[in-house]
């Protein structure tokens, strides 16, 4: 009976490795499952923000090409209201020049009329007989003067 009795706590020693081995598999595999599952649900937690983080992706490039639409819409703008700033301010300065130089031949004019008028002469012109003038200062004769400050003299 010592062998069956050696041999039947060998076989109950070896049973309970066993048992105690397949408990410990049985928990690391218990454990293994749970850290499986945890990483399915950060792996879908994962793949979520990914998802969104792409149409929040996409939403942002299309934000971006509307704000360079309307950013080349107001640059076109701009460069043609410039454009016309510019025409306008030819047009003006075109006009400016025009009137300076009407300006200048009004003072050139004013000038030489008051230069004219200081130097003035009068003068009596009458007719004599037919188609003969007559010519003389105011100065050349006393009855002559007379008829011509009865409003014959010409200026």
């Amino acid at each position: 009976m010592s062998r069956v009795k050696k041999s039947r706590e060998a076989y109950d020693a070896t049973v309970k490795r066993a048992e105690r081995l397949i408990a410990t598999a049985e928990k690391r595999e218990k454990k293994h499952i749970e850290n499986l599952a945890q990483l399915e649900v950060r792996r879908a937690e994962e793949a979520r923000i990914a998802d969104e983080l792409r149409r929040k992706l996409a939403g942002t490039k299309t934000a971006e090409e509307d704000l360079r639409r309307q950013i080349s819409e107001i640059e076109s703008k701009c460069e043609t209201e410039f454009r016309r700033a510019e025409e306008l301010s030819a047009s003006l300065s075109a006009g400016n020049q025009k009137h300076e130089d009407e300006l200048k031949d009004w003072a050139k004019k004013l000038a030489e009329y008051e230069s004219a008028k200081s130097s003035e002469v009068k003068c009596c012109v009458w007719k004599v007989s037919g188609s003969e003038y007559g010519f003389a200062l105011p100065s050349e004769s006393s009855a002559l003067a007379e008829y011509c400050l009865l409003g014959v003299a010409l200026a």
